[in-house]
C-alpha cells in the first residue's frame, strides 16, 4: 500500500509500524522520532524542518524528564513542522499495528487530534489556525 501512494504526486509519505516486545517500535517517543525523521530527510523544506527542530530541542533539553514529556514536546515540533509547509502538498501518516502502541491515548492527544484539528494539544499555542491537511 505504501509503495502505491508513494506513486502519487505532491504527496509526502510519513509510515510507522508498532510492534509489541520491542521498546523502540512499541512507545511513542519511537514513533514520533521515526516520523520526525522521515519528514526532514524527505527533502521537502529540510532546511527549514531541521531550524524548528534543533531551536525546539535546543530550548527544552534540558527540562524533559521522561519518554512522555519527550514525546509531547517532540510532537509539537512535528505540528509546527506540518503548519509551515510553503506550498500545497499533502502529507498522509499511516500508524500499523496502533493496537501494539503503549501509550495510544498519548499518540491520539497529541499526533492524531492535532493532525484532524490543527490545533495544538498546548494550552500556550492555541491561536486560532485552519485545520492542518494532513
Amino acid at each position: 500500500m505504501v509503495e502505491e501512494i508513494w506513486k502519487l504526486h505532491d504527496f509526502q509519505v510519513l509510515y510507522f509500524i508498532f510492534q509489541n516486545g520491542d521498546l523502540k517500535t512499541s512507545v511513542p517517543l519511537g514513533m514520533i522520532a521515526s516520523l520526525t525523521y522521515q519528514f526532514v530527510t524527505s527533502g521537502v523544506e529540510s532546511e527549514r524542518l531541521m531550524n524548528i527542530l534543533k531551536e525546539g530541542t535546543k530550548v527544552h533539553r534540558d527540562g524533559l524528564t521522561d519518554q512522555v514529556q519527550h514525546f509531547r514536546k517532540v510532537c509539537s515540533l512535528f505540528m509546527e513542522m506540518l503548519r509551515g509547509l510553503e506550498y500545497p502538498m499533502k502529507v498522509i501518516i499511516l500508524i500499523d499495528a496502533f493496537d501494539e502502541c503503549t501509550e495510544p491515548s498519548e499518540v491520539a492527544r497529541n499526533l492524531l487530534l492535532p493532525c484532524v484539528t490543527g490545533e495544538s494539544t498546548n494550552r500556550s499555542d492555541r491561536s486560532p489556525r485552519s485545520a492542518t491537511r494532513v
